[in-house]
């Protein structure tokens, strides 16, 4: 598995993680604020920056070992924290929906979580093509 195609599969989880934290930023104050989302988006932050540093520091195709660390470290943190994410939204969403953030935001976690649930999938048919 080449680092390039590791690091193509975390950019657009990057992309994703960074398009919700921009967003955030202008509900700060707002219904949001009042949740354990801030410090969810942190940890998917810095998920998905350990996965990128780790592949960008490779200059050699990565073992089995490697890709199945990365895989493992974004999934413990990815995967657990984006189920959380959508009950606490759903759970405020007459709430949220009344400040017109809840579509938006319940909109790209779903293609977060698409992106991540697409990276695991690849990741794992390039570990068993490759």
């Amino acid at each position: 598995v080449t680092p390039n195609t590791v690091l193509n599969d975390i950019h657009s989880i990057s992309q994703g993680v960074w398009k919700l934290r921009t967003d955030f930023n202008a509900y700060n104050g707002g219904p949001l604020s009042s949740t354990s989302i801030p410090s969810d988006f942190a940890a998917l932050h810095q998920a998905h920056e350990w996965g990128r540093g780790h592949c960008g520091g490779r200059h050699h195709n990565f073992t089995a070992s490697d890709s199945w660390q990365i895989g493992q470290y974004l999934h413990s943190t990815l995967g657990n924290d984006l189920p959380a994410l959508f009950q606490e939204i759903q759970d405020k969403y007459g709430q949220l929906q009344t400040s017109g953030e809840a579509d938006n935001v319940l909109g790209q976690l779903r293609w977060l979580q698409y992106d991540f649930g697409n990276y695991v999938n690849t990741l794992g048919g390039k570990l068993t093509n490759d």
